[in-house]
């Protein structure tokens, strides 16, 4: 028979074996002091209870603090939108006039598309809640990839022109390819990677490389933005 008790006395536990010896009315024992042990497991418990406890209030606080980013960014996001349809608006006003030149339409265009990006920026910051759950879905529809890199190019252009710096496309597909993809998240990448090789480089050529290999109906993108 094997049990453990506590002592209310000595104020220890105990861990008992006891059986039965092979004469008559005779029986055996061995005691063994557990108290330092149970000592042990208490301590343990109460620091695991402990770090439970603040797992919990450190769970509370940064829930709170999120909540409180998010109400921060969409009220921000609000904020910016609204001078930003008023400037798209204007942007539009100023395409339809007539007597424009061909570098006044080039820079025109280039608003459109610079305001048009930053409104996307904007809506992503708004999904920011979404991005951090996962749950952020793309915008997949039929695209020009052509259409999608000139925009991009034509963003960088200006500062690259200034710096004296030539932009060079290279693609290796055709020109009507219509794959369908997020536009406005590709080409937000594309002028990400092309604005900073246009900051960082002060002399030599800056080269956007697309290659589109084809596997049946699908098309694997691989992009490259080399500067010197």
């Amino acid at each position: 028979v094997t049990k453990t008790l506590y002592d209310q006395i000595v104020k220890k536990w105990f861990h008992l074996s006891i059986w039965k010896s092979s004469e008559e009315n005779t029986y055996g024992m061995i005691t063994t002091d557990l108290t330092e042990m149970k000592n042990l497991e208490e301590e343990l418990r109460k620091s695991k209870e402990e770090l439970e406890d603040q797992v919990n209030e450190r769970t509370k606080d940064l829930n709170l603090a999120l909540q409180v980013r998010s109400r921060f960014l969409a009220t921000m996001s609000h904020e910016i939108r609204t001078p930003l349809s008023g400037i798209m608006g204007s942007i539009a006003h100023f395409s339809e006039m007539r007597g424009l030149n061909s570098e006044g339409k080039e820079m025109i265009h280039i608003a459109e598309v610079c305001s048009q990006q930053l409104l996307t920026v904007i809506n992503d910051v708004l999904d920011f809640s979404k991005m951090e759950e996962s749950k952020l879905t793309l915008n997949l529809q039929p695209v020009l990839l052509q259409s999608v890199l000139e925009e991009s190019l034509q963003v960088v252009a200006l500062q690259a022109s200034k710096k004296n710096i030539p932009l060079i496309q290279r693609s290796s597909f055709p020109l009507g390819l219509t794959l369908r993809l997020d536009g406005s998240r590709l080409r937000q990448i594309l002028i990400n990677l092309l604005s900073n090789a246009t900051k960082f480089t002060s002399e030599g050529e800056i080269e956007a490389k697309t290659e589109c290999r084809m596997n049946g109906d699908e098309c694997k993108l691989e992009f490259t933005v080399r500067d010197t």
